[in-house]
């Protein structure tokens, strides 16, 4: 069976591996029932980035452009802290709208 890049959220369905007798986790272990349905349970609600609102909510993506300079300076300063682009956005949208 050729296993190869599925949606969670649709593409794969149990009968797509039903003929197969067992599955061997990485630990040895034969994944029972329980756990394959928690697995994909886990899977469906796990796809996508953490919510920033709450679990189970969606947060707001916002689109912007940066000209070439500022981009620059925005992944030196991400590189030199760790952190991703879109922490250091919206920190510094978090500290405009506190001080407006």
């Amino acid at each position: 069976m050729n296993f190869e890049r599925y949606r969670p959220t649709s593409d794969l369905t149990a009968d797509d591996i039903e003929d197969v007798d067992q599955i061997t986790m990485s630990d040895g272990r034969v994944l029972n029932d329980e756990e394959a349905d928690d697995l994909v349970e886990r899977l469906i609600t796990a796809s996508g980035r953490p919510s920033l609102t709450a679990p189970g909510i969606h947060s707001p993506t916002i689109s912007m452009r940066l000209d070439a300079a500022m981009a620059q300076k925005l992944d030196a300063q991400a590189a030199k802290e760790g952190r991703r682009r879109s922490d250091l956005i919206r920190d510094a949208v978090a500290n405009y709208l506190h001080s407006a």
